[in-house]
């Protein structure tokens, strides 16, 4: 099956005509997508048919994100898919593997397997879009692989539902986009990936969607986050917006600051790979583990250093001992108005109470603190996403893991733990305004495929021992 797809590239793709530079058929528009077009794969997913022994080939699109072979599409192209095949213009087949799928933000990561340096498409910033700038799609238009169109964009600060996901931060643009875009890339003028083709309207013609390339910038290495993922310990985050890899953040005695990292050095080289932002600092330590060692090249006050890091393991939680609990969570109610989280140790709850589960009550001007544990069946890496009208915030272990805080119409924010077994503190904030509301959490691990929050795995403290 895999092979087939080498002639079945080649009677949708076609060679790039060699023309002088001055020709007037060569515009800034063809130069775009000459430049663009080998960063672009197709991918075909092969699912069984709706008759016993056939099977059906769905197709959607990718962007090499790095020249390290990671591609960024849609969840729903690949959706279960642990490998499959990238298709490349010019009739290339590389192999991928799935390093994670993101359901919630309609988003995954594909690992393809090469030997060498691969072209690659940068994440640019979606925070200053004009109305009416120019736009370019790349990808597998109604199965027809690397067909381009161009338009404009359209609309902005949008937010659609599909049938995957809600997507609360989506650019309209007019550029056609049909079955098989999905996933693949919306360009700027600059050749940026400025965002990630999703969906279009079905009662309209020329409106689609692309998921912002802030969203993603900043969603991405929080998701991917690989030394929980991979089980070992680095210690430093970059700013996900900058142009650059800005050290943001960084753990007293972790590996990266012994090694003499410091917060505000901009990591140039990782292991002689260049490094232009945190999403490259995050694919740049996925499948490490602990024991590697880093050769970082560093820009600190206009000076070059070079240093040595050494990974070490990760310390995962310490589970609660105490097994004094029954179901349910401790929510305390505060009444208010607030146009983001308040600070709750300030405030004297109205009402405190066990209930079964995460949810929102139908009522205005509100805050709720929702206080007890999680139970983890098996040791591993979890994933969990907030919804939530208005602002939210998720604490696993006390660590935060989704900020979902602020004034806003239905968002979903996520991020990952690696958890071992037993019972974990798990803590939920949450205000509400007016208009719409709902609040909601996800969750998917070892052994627990992506679902709501079920309430036989939330516990609080008998009263007896709260009070202790």
């Amino acid at each position: 099956m895999f092979r087939c797809f080498v002639a079945l590239l080649f009677l949708f793709s076609g060679a790039l005509a060699s023309f002088a530079q001055d020709n007037p058929r060569i515009t800034e528009t063809t130069k775009l997508v000459q430049k663009c077009l080998p960063a672009v794969v197709s991918l075909p997913l092969v699912t069984p048919g709706e008759k016993p022994g056939t099977q059906t080939v769905h197709f959607g699109s990718g962007t090499v994100i790095s020249p390290l072979g990671f591609v960024l599409t849609n969840a729903h192209v690949v959706r279960n898919a642990k490998e499959g095949p990238a298709l490349f213009v010019g009739n290339r087949v590389l192999k991928y593997q799935t390093i994670c799928t993101m359901p919630h933000s309609d988003l995954a990561v594909l690992k393809l397997q090469t030997e060498g340096p691969l072209p690659a498409l940068p994440i640019g910033r979606s925070h200053d879009l004009m109305l009416g700038e120019p736009t370019l799609v790349i990808g597998n238009a109604g199965e027809l692989a690397h067909s381009a169109s161009t338009g404009i964009v359209s609309g902005l600060a949008r937010s659609t539902r599909t049938e995957h996901s809600i997507l609360p931060d989506v650019i309209q643009t007019s550029a056609a986009i049909n079955g098989g875009n999905s996933g693949g890339p919306l360009i700027n003028a600059l050749g940026e990936m400025i965002g990630v083709v999703s969906s279009k309207k079905q009662n309209a013609d020329n409106v689609g969607f692309a998921i912002a390339a802030d969203h993603v910038r900043v969603i991405l290495p929080a998701v991917l986050k690989p030394e929980d993922r991979y089980n070992f310990w680095f210690g430093a985050k970059a700013d996900p917006l900058s142009a650059r890899c800005h050290i943001s953040d960084l753990a007293a005695g972790s590996p990266a600051a012994e090694a003499g990292l410091q917060r505000g050095d901009v990591i140039v080289k990782l292991n002689g790979a260049p490094l232009q932002s945190a999403i490259d600092l995050a694919l740049s330590l996925i499948q490490k583990k602990a024991g590697d060692v880093l050769q970082l090249q560093v820009e600190r006050e206009g000076k070059t250093l070079e240093l040595k890091c050494e990974l070490k393991p990760l310390v995962l939680p310490e589970a609660i001992a105490d097994e004094k609990v029954v179901p349910g969570l401790l929510r305390k109610e505060y009444a208010g108005q607030w146009s983001g989280l308040p600070d709750f140790a300030s405030l004297k709850p109205v009402e405190e109470k066990v209930v079964d589960n995460i949810g929102e009550e139908k009522k205005f001007n509100y805050a709720f603190q929702y206080q007890g544990l999680i139970k983890i069946p098996e040791e591993g890496l979890y994933s969990f996403a907030i919804r939530s009208d208005d602002g939210s915030r998720l604490r696993i272990a006390k660590q935060l893991i989704a900020d979902n805080d602020g004034n806003h119409a239905i968002r979903d924010v996520s991020g990952v733990i690696r958890l071992p077994v037993g019972l974990h503190p798990i803590e939920v904030e949450f205000y509400q305004g007016v208009g719409e509301m709902e609040l909601k959490l996800f969750w998917e691990g070892p052994g627990v495929p992506w679902q709501p929050m079920a309430k036989d795995v939330l516990f609080t403290k008998k009263a007896e021992e709260m009070q202790k």
